[in-house]
């Protein structure tokens, strides 16, 4: 079912963006949907790839053509990869909410949990402008009932309610069937916080008690890999973070002399360590990827 409705959400998208004014790129993107869909997957992502290939690195048309190829993509991984660069690279892209929401559906379909939350609520708390909130609380109902959290679902399904759009039909649908379980069920009249789930916000007020890797011995200097969180153009935003991240534990740094400023965490020997950090780090609500080290 899961897997369905992501296909749908594709769909969607790629009807969402033919409905509006389109620029060339736009339609070379709906073009190689078409082809993909037509049985045509080769051609559909070479299409894709060329327009990677022509922007320019750190731009929003960049952005724009790795969100295609992630949703386009042949496996769950390369989608899921491409995602998290978008999200660690481009914090700023008009698609955020969107690159959220299918993180969670993958998650989802690994049966992560826990992860899928995280990615949820972080639509809730730190993209409300990206107009994806109904969507992201109608998916936080989804997981919550198979966590057996039926008040929390029920209130999820309540926002999702009160935020989706008259004219989003087919959300409204979901939701409504959704919220047949939730008859008699007293809600609170906002998310309650998932006991299981991590903190969703990147930065927290308070220090982490016990540090997730500053003290850990695959941090060191000698490593060749690291664990991207973010990037910005100003470097006065990513030390900014770095500081925040510093007094959670983690041993952060901020990489290059020039845009984009890379925020980076530790530096370990292999890949497989870097991988092992990354989701030890995940499970502190920081999303991030694994990046050679400079």
């Amino acid at each position: 079912m899961i897997k369905t409705l992501l296909v749908l959400a594709a769909g969607s998208l790629v009807f969402a963006v033919s409905a509006q004014a389109q620029s060339p790129a736009d339609s070379v993107f709906v073009r190689a949907q078409r082809m993909v869909s037509d049985g045509n997957p080769a051609r559909g992502r070479a299409l894709v790839d060329s327009m990677l290939r022509t922007s320019r690195r750190g731009s929003p048309a960049y952005a724009e053509a790795l969100f295609w190829r992630a949703t386009l993509a042949a496996t769950s991984q390369r989608s899921e990869q491409d995602y998290r660069q978008l999200i660690v690279e481009y914090p700023l892209y008009a698609r955020t909410g969107d690159v959220l929401l299918r993180l969670a559906q993958l998650e989802l379909l690994r049966g992560n949990r826990d992860a899928a939350v995280v990615h949820l609520r972080r639509i809730q708390t730190e993209h409300p402008e990206f107009g994806n909130q109904a969507a992201a609380s109608y998916w936080l109902s989804r997981v919550l009932f198979e966590k057996n959290d039926v008040p929390g679902a029920c209130t999820a399904i309540a926002d999702a309610k009160r935020l989706v759009k008259v004219d989003d039909v087919e959300l409204k649908n979901q939701i409504d069937y959704q919220d047949q379980q939730c008859a008699g069920v007293p809600t609170s009249g906002a998310v309650a916080p998932d006991a299981a789930a991590p903190d969703p916000t990147p930065v927290a007020k308070t220090p982490i008690p016990e540090p997730v890797e500053k003290n850990s011995s695959a941090s060191n200097a000698t490593g060749v890999y690291s664990v991207q969180v973010a990037a910005y153009n100003r470097k006065a935003d990513a030390i900014s973070l770095s500081s925040k991240l510093s007094k959670r534990g983690f041993a952060v740094r901020v990489d290059g002399a020039k845009a984009p400023y890379r925020v980076r965490i530790g530096k370990y020997a292999t890949r497989a360590e870097a991988t092992a950090a990354q989701q030890r780090i995940e499970k502190s609500g920081i999303a991030g990827i694994v990046v050679k080290a400079d």
